[in-house]
């Protein structure tokens, strides 16, 4: 058999294996939502029939056919959206009680998703990445070093190490009363930090086996953790060693086997805390933490948003982009009085959510879903160039905080707060030899 047909035939096999595993986490999914989001905090859910049940299925079953493997940067972007996304907002269309007017939704969301997948070729403005860096490491090495300790030594009051699991109140207290000193441009620093540089610094040094330092960025992480109260923040880089250890033993494991992977975790971690909640604190908390905030979050709230927006903006004013900061300084059009989070809960929480949320939804309806999804190809074809000059392994890595940030944030909070866009500018201008290509 030739070296093509063999290809092939793992190819067919790999579509088959994905079309298998998203099958069974859609039924998991309407499993673990219903028997844990519904009977806990009361969510509205209808039980679908036999024949709706089906057509669920295969709803979302189909984009994962157009998913070739995570071979570049942006089918990284794509499977995020796909399985923290795509699946939790159509099962909340499917029983959330919504009538035949959201159907559009379910369309436009089909739409888009298969045309993620179907992208993740592309790639644009590959000129910067066909460039030997600029900076050198060691400068920013040392910039990403001062950095962190005029933010550290500005905030050395505020921080606090709490454990999460057994003080959930403290961490929120903390966190609702944090003040960062040094204002915005110290908040965008702290993010810019966790999100981009010291991911970038921990898998070079991980690369290079400097064991000592990689140690210092990892407690790194711990220090912003004590300052943000971020549960996520203190958790990503466990979850960069255990990738980079994963990468290191197969090199292709995460290439071909990304998705399965993702999705055995989540089941085999939410069930086994969700039949085991009740049994202590800790697993109560840490349920709540990963089915609740990381596995059921978006599905969650895109019932926040389609009640307080309806089908067709009828029942609030959408925004038309003016929830973005530079958008109402120009138009001064924003409608509410507090920030679009709070305005969807009517003050009670902060709903932040993905990009077909405050982007699409929030801004205009079903137009604005169409609007934010192609801004979304155009960003993910823009990221996809880094492939050319950097071992795709390290940037499925680097990028995962930044990434998994992006699905609950709008889209221009992710390129600029959440990292995206430093992550960006750091892999063009820095010299980081042996994260390329053939190193």
């Amino acid at each position: 058999m030739s070296p093509s047909s063999i290809n092939d035939s793992l190819g067919k096999n790999r579509i088959v294996i994905n079309v298998l595993v998203a099958f069974l986490y859609s039924a998991y999914y309407n499993y673990i939502y219903s028997d844990y989001i519904v009977s806990l905090y009361g969510s509205s859910f209808i039980k679908m029939s036999t024949s709706i049940f089906i057509e669920y299925l295969i709803i979302c079953t189909f984009p994962i056919v157009f998913f070739k493997g995570i071979y570049n940067l942006a089918s990284l972007f794509s499977i995020f959206n796909y399985v923290f996304v795509y699946i939790p907002f159509m099962e909340t269309l499917y029983t959330g009680g919504y009538g035949p007017e959201y159907n559009a939704y379910k369309i436009v969301f089909l739409i888009f998703t298969i045309l993620f997948f179907a992208t993740d070729n592309l790639k644009l403005l590959r000129g910067p990445f066909k460039k030997k860096g600029i900076i050198s490491f060691r400068v920013f090495e040392i910039g990403s070093l001062v950095l962190l300790s005029a933010l550290l030594l500005l905030n050395i009051r505020n921080l606090h190490f709490t454990n999460f699991v057994e003080s959930k109140s403290d961490l929120y207290d903390l966190r609702s009363n944090l003040s960062i000193v040094g204002g915005s441009i110290a908040v965008y620093f702290l993010y810019w930090l966790k999100c981009a540089f010291l991911p970038c610094l921990l898998v070079y040094y991980l690369r290079k086996n400097n064991l000592v330092k990689a140690a210092i960025a990892f407690v790194s992480f711990i220090l912003l953790f004590m300052l943000d109260q971020q549960k996520i923040t203190f958790f990503i880089p466990f979850l960069i060693i255990l990738l980079f250890a994963l990468t290191k033993w197969k090199k292709k494991l995460l290439t071909n086997h990304f998705f399965a992977l993702i999705v055995f975790a989540l089941v085999a971690v939410s069930f086994v805390l969700n039949q085991n909640k009740d049994s202590s604190p800790i697993l109560y908390e840490l349920a709540a933490i990963f089915i609740m905030r990381i596995q059921c979050i978006e599905g969650m709230e895109l019932n926040t948003y389609l009640r307080f927006f309806g089908s067709d903006g009828s029942y609030h004013p959408y925004t038309h982009y003016s929830h973005i900061g530079i958008v109402n300084s120009i138009t001064g059009s924003y409608p509410y009085d507090m920030s679009l989070g709070h305005a969807v809960t009517y003050g009670g929480a902060n709903a932040n959510g993905c990009f077909w949320l405050m982007d699409g939804i929030a801004a205009d309806g079903i137009v604005g879903c169409i609007i934010i999804s192609v801004v979304f190809l155009f960003i993910k074809a823009l990221f996809n160039s880094i492939g050319e000059k950097y071992d795709s392994r390290y940037c499925y890595i680097i990028f995962i905080f930044a990434v998994s940030m992006m699905m609950n944030v709008s889209i221009f909070t992710a390129l600029l707060t959440c990292g995206l866009i430093a992550l960006y500018l750091i892999l063009a201008l820095v010299d980081l030899k042996p994260l390329e290509l053939g190193n």
